[in-house]
């Protein structure tokens, strides 16, 4: 059932320690442009265009609660917060992408995701993999007295 205030896909934050790594696994530049599909509050979006100067960052965000703290936290940044399902809008001009989604939602994403967007744009999936690819790379960002095995999943198309 869909859920009016955070959207159809919960709202869950990146932890805060993982945040820099997953930043450096998105190999971002100045003239990067990364999509943040369901964005929740904007905080990837926010270190990112914070650490690499010139990057644009692009939330797609569809619950109303993530979507609005998105737009307060990131309102003086060069981040455009939408509020829109990700899997209605235009992804063609990312060159970054990032998701922190259930394996469902990203087998259900992952056809948009090569149909829509340029060959070697990057993408980095927070613990979930996405079925049917290969990873160029894997972190693991588990730390001691985690009771699962957390993980970064690195690909390029």
């Amino acid at each position: 059932m869909r859920d009016f205030l955070t959207g159809d896909v919960p709202f869950i934050s990146t932890r805060k320690r993982v945040v820099s790594q997953v930043i450096d696994a998105l190999q971002l530049s100045e003239s990067s442009i990364l999509y943040d599909l369901g964005c929740g509050n904007g905080s990837i979006l926010e270190h990112a265009v914070t650490k690499i100067k010139g990057v644009r960052g692009i939330g797609i965000e569809n619950g109303i609660i993530p979507f609005l703290l998105a737009k307060i936290y990131t309102r003086k940044l060069s981040i455009e917060v939408i509020r829109d399902n990700f899997f209605k809008t235009n992804i063609s001009p990312a060159t970054h992408i990032y998701v922190y989604l259930f394996t469902d939602v990203l087998g259900k994403l992952a056809p948009k995701i090569l149909q829509e967007c340029k060959k070697g744009t990057r993408v980095v999936s927070c613990d979930y993999e996405i079925s049917d690819w290969v990873p160029i790379k894997i972190i693991d960002t588990t730390k001691k007295g985690d009771k699962l095995a957390r993980k970064l999943y690195v690909y390029e198309i």
